[in-house]
């Protein structure tokens, strides 16, 4: 690799690679492991850091043959949810040798912290994709021994969303502009829930409710449908519920409307 960085694959700890497996070189192993486990393969470590604005990576063989190369960047047709965002590049199915310097070929990860060392949308240095992984992504080691910041009722944002709300919406725990809505509305005399769901956010209840006041709540998913699901990007489809009995039969159930997010 040039320019950020230089790393000699003879001088690593990895020397051979089974087809179609991944292996990761990293700044820090230790924090690289605290953050995404230890599954992923480690071919060693490199030393400075490659260009967000973008950069030329070339693979070459110790007789000085280039097997790849590619000039990455950081502007439209290159995807926009991996500058800065938190998502990493991934080439878009590599099993077809597609061209490393098509944007195209690239898209951004499915989870926040990409997916070091397995394949694209299997999550992060082995693939899971609970809420304890999702955490160790997005918070720092100090952050993440203090519950209060980094557990599921945590704010640290203060945008009055919890970091569980967070998980499951695909907003970014640390980011009081990133934030989820729910937005309830009637289309044709049905109810209408609006949300945003990550496609990654595994082991976990989201439910509906609703409520007559602002005491007692009662699951309401069975009252409600799939209308219709769009990609908004970065993993996150906006979903849209519509109730199956139109307003005026569902009466004042629908008065209050609300998500409840459980860890299973």
């Amino acid at each position: 690799m040039i320019e950020g960085i230089r790393f000699d694959f003879n001088s690593g700890n990895l020397l051979s690679l089974a087809p179609q497996a991944y292996a990761v070189i990293v700044a820090d192993v230790e924090a690289f492991q605290m953050r995404y486990g230890s599954t992923a393969a480690i071919a060693g470590k490199f030393g400075k850091s490659l260009n967000n604005d973008g950069e030329t990576i070339e693979v070459i063989t110790p007789l000085g043959v280039n097997i790849k190369k590619v000039t990455y960047g950081d502007r439209d047709p290159w995807p926009a949810e991996a500058d800065g965002d938190g998502f990493s590049l991934e080439l878009v199915n590599p099993g077809e040798n597609p061209d490393p310097n098509d944007p195209s070929s690239w898209g951004a990860s499915t989870a926040a912290g990409g997916s070091p060392g397995v394949a694209s949308g299997q999550g992060g240095g082995g693939g899971d994709n609970t809420y304890d992984a999702w955490k160790i992504a997005q918070f720092s080691a100090a952050e993440l021994a203090n519950e209060a910041i980094s557990g599921p009722n945590g704010d640290p944002d203060g945008d009055s969303q919890s970091n569980l709300l967070e998980y499951a919406a695909g907003t970014l725990p640390k980011d009081g502009q990133s934030v989820s809505s729910l937005v309830v509305s009637e289309d044709a005399g049905h109810v209408t829930v609006t949300l945003t769901k990550a496609g990654s956010a595994a082991g976990l209840t989201d439910v509906l409710e609703w409520a007559t006041d602002l005491q007692v709540f009662s699951d309401a998913t069975s009252s409600f449908s799939l209308h219709s699901q769009e990609d908004v990007g970065g993993g996150v489809s906006r979903v849209i519920y519509r109730s199956n009995d139109s307003r005026e039969m569902i009466g004042d159930n629908a008065r209050f409307v609300r998500r409840r997010v459980d860890l299973n």
